[in-house]
C-alpha cells in the first residue's frame, strides 16, 4: 500500500548530485515520492547556501529532513559553523523542525585537531535537530562516542538495490598477470589510497592502484600526489575522473580487484556501490566492516591492517571471490530504506509543533 501523503514533511538535500550522500538523499526522496509521500522535496547545489532551502517550503511544513556530511560543507569551502548556525536561525524564524541524517562521522582515525573539529561541527547539527538518523550501529555508537552521549538516535542502514542479473565469475584461477586493485569513491586524506599503496609497496609483479572517482574540491593536488608516492613505490596509480552514473557499472565489473581500505570507515556507500554491482569487496577490518559482514554473510571480504598485500595475492589467484556468492540476498532496498524514513518522520512531524503566537517567531521542536 503507498504512503500516505503527508505535506507537513519536506526531504531536502544539498551539495554536489555526484556526491554519494547527496545522490542517496535524491533517491530515497524519489522513492518515497513512488510510494505516495506528496510533502515537498528540494535542493540546493551550493551547500554553502542551505539555508535557502527553508524558503522554497510552504506553510504545511512543520519539519524538513537532510542528509547531511560535514565534507560537504568543507568542499563548498564555507564555515561550517556558519552554514549550520543559517540554517538552523532561517528554521528557527519559521518555527521550522530539522531532522538529519549524520554521514561520516568522525572517529579514531581522524587527526586529534581535525577529529575535535569534526565533533564540534557534529554537535552543532545535533543541538538544531529535533531527530538526529546514522545509517549504522556503529555510527549510533560513534555519535555517543564522541559527539553526543546519550542522544535520542534511529539507525537507518544504506540502501543497496541489487541488480536482477550479474554476470558470472570467472571460472577457475586467475591468469597471474599484473593485477589491478580499484577503490571506489571521491579521493580525499583518509579515503586509503595511500594506506594501499603503502601496503603494497615492492608487491612483486606489478600492480596498479585505480582510482575510480575524482578528487574532493578541496584536494585538487591529491593524485599527484598518490602517482607520485605509487612510483617511488615501484607502483602505477590512475584516477579516472569523475565517471558518468550510466559509466559507473561497467567500470565496477571491470576486470579488478575491488578494496574498500578506508580507515575511518562508519557506513559506506562506495561498498554498497560494489555489491550493486555484484562484486565482493576486500574490506578494511574494522567496526563497521564486521556489522556489515554479519548483517549480509558473505558479502565482503575482510582483511587486517598490514594483510591487503596477501588479500591481494589471494583475489589475483581467485578472482572469483571477488564476485558475490549466488543466492546472496542484499538490502535495504531503497524503497524499503524510504518506507522507513517516512515513517519515523511523520512521526517527529505530528510531534513537532509552531510557538505560541502562529507562524512562527521561535524555533520548531519536537515535544
Amino acid at each position: 500500500m503507498p504512503h500516505s501523503p503527508d505535506h507537513r514533511v519536506a526531504l531536502g538535500w544539498f551539495g554536489p548530485p555526484e556526491h554519494g550522500v547527496t545522490d542517496m538523499a535524491r533517491r530515497i526522496a524519489a522513492a518515497a515520492t513512488d510510494l505516495g509521500f506528496a510533502g515537498p522535496v528540494v535542493g540546493e547545489l551550493d551547500a554553502a547556501r542551505v539555508a535557502e532551502l527553508v524558503g522554497r517550503l510552504p506553510a504545511p511544513v512543520r519539519l524538513l529532513h537532510l542528509h547531511v556530511s560535514d565534507w560537504l560543507i568543507a568542499d563548498a569551502t564555507a564555515d561550517p559553523d556558519r552554514v549550520i548556525d543559517g540554517l538552523a536561525g532561517a528554521a528557527a524564524a519559521r518555527g521550522l523542525a530539522l531532522s538529519v541524517t549524520l554521514h561520516d562521522l568522525p572517529g579514531p582515525g581522524d587527526p586529534p585537531e581535525l577529529g575535535a573539529r569534526r565533533a564540534a561541527t557534529y554537535r552543532r547539527l545535533v543541538d538544531a535537530a529535533a531527530g538526529v538518523a546514522v545509517c549504522s550501529e556503529h555510527e549510533r555508537s560513534l555519535l555517543h562516542e564522541r559527539v553526543a552521549p546519550g542522544r535520542a538516535v534511529t539507525v537507518i542502514p544504506l540502501p543497496i538495490d541489487p541488480l536482477a542479473t550479474h554476470p558470472a565469475p570467472p571460472a577457475g584461477g586467475g591468469d597471474g598477470g599484473e593485477p589491478t586493485v580499484a577503490i571506489f569513491g571521491f579521493l580525499y586524506p583518509g579515503k586509503g589510497h595511500r594506506d594501499v599503496i603503502e601496503e603494497l609497496a615492492e608487491f612483486g609483479p606489478p600492480v596498479t592502484v585505480l582510482a575510480i572517482g575524482r578528487p574532493s574540491a578541496r584536494h585538487p593536488d591529491l593524485v599527484d600526489e598518490l602517482a607520485e608516492a605509487a612510483r617511488a613505490r615501484g607502483l602505477s596509480f590512475r584516477c579516472t575522473g569523475y565517471v558518468p552514473e550510466e559509466q559507473v557499472l561497467d567500470r565496477l565489473r571491470a576486470p579488478v580487484i575491488p578494496v574498500a581500505p578506508q580507515t575511518n570507515i562508519s557506513a559506506s556507500g562506495s561498498i554498497n556501490s560494489w555489491l550493486t554491482a555484484g562484486r565482493r569487496p576486500l574490506v578494511r577490518a574494522g567496526r563497521y566492516a564486521a556489522e556489515l559482514g554479519r548483517r549480509l554473510p558473505g558479502s565482503v571480504q575482510l582483511y587486517p591492517p598490514g594483510a591487503l598485500a596477501d588479500a591481494v595475492r589471494r583475489a589475483q589467484a581467485e578472482p572469483a571471490t571477488t564476485w558475490l556468492p549466488a543466492g546472496l540476498e542484499l538490502g535495504p532496498t531503497t524503497p524499503t530504506v524510504a518506507r522507513r524514513y517516512l515513517d519515523w518522520l511523520t512521526g517527529l512531524a505530528g510531534r513537532a509543533h509552531r510557538p505560541a503566537g502562529g507562524s512562527g517567531t521561535g524555533p520548531g521542536s519536537v515535544a
